[in-house]
């Protein structure tokens, strides 16, 4: 089972600008989180390593253009059926939504921000954090839902 620093490396590694989330929640544990996000194993290395100013809190990821990836959220499994082929990576969180991760479209259109697109479904764009497994809160932790590959 890999570590919350180990998990942090790889997403970073995918160009995934991370930050830390508060230990037992969803909130970011820095101000000016949107902008300190990074890809810098070095950062990454001193927020959850050994001794790191975040060890042991969660993983966020900035979504964006920056970060290539955006997400739809779906608030629990009753909320709505979608499908998605498997080239879609999903996680399922505590409280059994989803949040599926796409790539950023070519033509630098992806969504911005937060927008509620029917009962309990939100996409989720430009400058909005999304937690990351395996990050967990009191209600239980973050999951990939499958063997995690990055969407193409």
């Amino acid at each position: 089972m890999k570590s919350l620093l180990e998990w942090a490396h790889e997403y970073a590694a995918l160009g995934w600008r991370v930050i830390p989330v508060a230990k037992g929640g969803k909130h970011p544990s820095l101000a000016g989180w949107g902008d300190l996000a990074t890809t810098n194993p070095d950062c990454v290395e001193s927020w959850w390593g050994p001794g790191g100013a975040y060890e042991g809190n969660g993983i966020g990821v900035v979504l964006g253009a920056e970060s290539g990836i955006w997400a739809i959220d779906i608030e629990s499994p009753d909320a709505c059926v979608l499908r998605f082929d498997d080239r879609v990576a999903a996680s399922v969180t505590p409280s059994g939504g989803r949040h599926y991760i796409f790539p950023w479209p070519d033509n630098d259109q992806g969504p911005v921000g937060l927008e509620t697109l029917g009962p309990g479904v939100e996409s989720h764009g430009e400058g909005r954090l999304l937690v990351l497994p395996p990050t967990v809160v009191p209600s239980g932790q973050y999951e990939w839902a499958s063997e995690f590959e990055v969407p193409a």
